[in-house]
């Protein structure tokens, strides 16, 4: 049981290094640039676009996927790193995206590098020509993977920090009090939304459209 928690361990580290290398120390470098990485995914267009967060299977990968199919450019899938230096930004550190083999929205996307299939049955995906290097964020939208595409609701700053709390806080490393001002600020600046993301994806693409528009 013991050499099999080791090996389960060792894997899953093996799976974070290879999808976002040097997470931990990038972390603190991009400290001194006034730069934050959050667990979260980023699309827009035009330079404007939206943050998407959320715990792990709520459609964060999916629906950055689908959007790359459509017209929409990326600032990255699983973490990013955002700023308030010159108004609500999100940074692209890593140009992988992870998904199940074949699951919807992988279609077009490539595998250049032949990586294998990760422990947890995903694979990394390139995006990087899809990848721009900043957005201007309008909103921070925390997706939910549902039945069917439902409108999205509002949420107030602090329900929308606690759910950026959530996702976040956990899988960050210390300097955790400057992670949580730079939430908190994150929050109170731009309007944060649930949105319930199903089959319908016209509608999806339709809706965050109108959010980039803001």
């Amino acid at each position: 049981e013991i050499s099999a928690c080791l090996v389960g361990s060792e894997m899953c580290i093996r799976d974070r290094e290879l999808g976002a290398p040097l997470r931990n120390i990038l972390t603190w470098a991009l400290l001194d640039s006034g730069l934050h990485l959050v667990h979260a995914a980023a699309v827009g267009k035009k330079g404007i676009g939206v943050l998407l967060c959320g715990s792990g299977g709520a459609g964060k990968s999916t629906t950055t996927a689908l959007c790359l199919q459509n017209g929409f450019l990326t600032a990255g899938d699983d973490y990013c790193a955002i700023s308030l230096n010159n108004g609500p930004k999100v940074y692209g550190i890593y140009g992988l995206l992870k998904l199940v083999p074949g699951a919807i929205g992988t279609y077009n996307l490539s595998n250049p590098q032949g990586f294998r299939e990760r422990s947890d049955g995903k694979m990394h995906y390139s995006i990087e020509p899809s990848m721009c290097k900043s957005l201007a964020i309008s909103s921070i939208v925390f997706t939910k993977v549902s039945q069917e595409t439902k409108t999205i609701t509002r949420l107030s700053p602090r329900d929308g920090l606690l759910r950026l709390m959530s996702s976040t806080l956990p899988q960050a490393i210390i300097p955790q009090t400057e992670l949580f001002e730079a939430m908190g600020d994150f929050s109170k600046a731009i309007g944060a939304y649930e949105f319930e993301v199903g089959p319908d994806v016209d509608n999806v693409f339709k809706t965050l459209d109108e959010l980039c528009a803001h």
